[in-house]
This record gives C-alpha cells, structure tokens and sequence, in this order.
C-alpha cells in the first residue's frame, strides 16, 4: 500500500499575497492619487488571483507515492514525468523550511542519489509531518536492507600472550 501525498499551495500563495501587500504599499507611497492607486490595486489583486488559481491547480498535479521500497514522484498536467527512486539508491535527505513554509508547518524534501552533483527529486510546500514520516520510513527501510553483515569488516581477535613467550622464531 502506497502513501500518496500532495504540496499544499499554502505557502506559494501567502507568499504571493504577501509580495503583492508589498507591491501595493510602495505604490501607494510614491503614488499617492487615488484613481492610480485603485486600479494598480486592482490590478495587482487580479494578478496575485490568478497566480494563487495557478499554485493550486499546479500543486494537484504533483504526487509523491511511498511505496514499501521506493519512492514515485510525479508531476504534470499535460505531459506526466516519473521519477522512481528505490531506498537503496538514496545517498542523502534533506529536509528545510522557509519562513512561509514554517508559518504554514509545511517543508521542502530533497532527495540525493549516487546518479549525479544535483538532486533527483526535491519538492516543496509538503506537509512537515508526512515528511518526517517519509524521512523516518526510509531510514528504517535502509537499515534493514543493510543487516548485520554491511556494519564493517570484522575486528581481528588478537593472540592471547603467555608469560613465557619470546621474540625468537622457534
């Protein structure tokens, strides 16, 4: 059984909301007339409209799946792109937060493998908490694949001395 698990478009529009606050409060400032400034406003609170539309639909659209051993990444509207990235190929997690995304207790996840110097898989504004779950199911996923035999080489039982030993060669 597969998680399924989608970013929430949270954080991208308070983000866009946040910038568009900014936008029009400088505009007011240095443009003080009140024709300008309404339809600037106006203008700026359609465009933060569309874009936050826009998060939303983009953000459906994107999946990450947890399977048992692998992890699927899929995104795309038109054209579908997966990624399958097995536990055993992952090199390094990283997991961080903006200022919006902490606000929000969202996260982004980034995913390294031995493939190349950039990350395979990284996505945004994911819940923090099913990416600490993600985190901790590949951890426990890999340690068991590791087993008993891959902790390291076996340390060299050493020759108990004797009292009467000596540094000839007999």
């Amino acid at each position: 059984m597969a998680d399924v698990i989608h970013p929430n478009p949270i954080g991208q529009i308070a983000t866009g909301v946040l910038i568009g606050a900014l936008i029009s409060i400088v505009l007011f400032y240095f443009f003080s007339g009140a024709g300008f400034f309404i339809t600037t406003l106006m203008f700026l609170w359609g465009i933060i409209t569309i874009l936050s539309a826009y998060a939303f639909l983009v953000t459906r659209f994107i999946t990450l799946e947890v399977s048992e051993r692998e992890l699927i990444y899929k995104r795309g509207i038109f054209s579908l792109d997966r990624i399958h990235v097995p536990f055993r190929k992952i090199t390094g997690l990283f997991m961080r937060q903006t200022l919006i995304e902490r606000i929000f207790s969202l996260g982004t996840l980034e995913i390294d493998t031995a493939g190349g110097p950039f990350s395979e898989v990284a996505i945004n504004s994911m819940p923090y908490e099913a990416l600490k779950k993600i985190v901790r199911k590949i951890e426990s996923e890999t340690r068991k694949d590791e087993g008993p035999d891959d902790s390291g080489p076996e340390p060299i039982a050493r020759p108990k001395k004797s009292k009467h030993s000596h540094t000839m060669y007999r």
